[in-house]
């Protein structure tokens, strides 16, 4: 169940993990990357199921980046999906807030 990458430069890219708040307790996980529209829809699909929560993929009009955006605080849990199922080397993640 590995998710492939068609661009060999993923793996040498950072993946920026941050937590935001939106309300008073309640918070987002945005995952930033050089991901492709698909491999980030295939992604969020995975994690929605794994971590029982809503996700769903955003355009940054700043960076022209696809942003993977999960219901809640799961940075750890990201973290470990990415290493894991997408083979991304744990040196270029990188956790924000914590």
């Amino acid at each position: 169940m590995e998710t492939e990458f068609d661009d060999d430069d993923i793996n040498d890219s950072i993946v920026h993990i941050r937590v935001q708040p939106y309300k008073s307790r309640k918070h987002f996980t945005l995952i930033e990357c050089k991901f492709t529209e698909v491999e980030c829809t295939s992604m969020v699909k995975k994690m929605k199921i794994k971590f029982s929560c809503g996700g769903h993929v955003k355009l940054d009009k700043d960076t022209n980046q696809y942003v993977c955006i999960l219901n809640g605080d799961h940075r750890q849990s990201v973290c470990d999906f990415l290493v894991k199922t997408c083979s991304i080397h744990h040196e270029r993640i990188v956790i924000h807030g914590g």
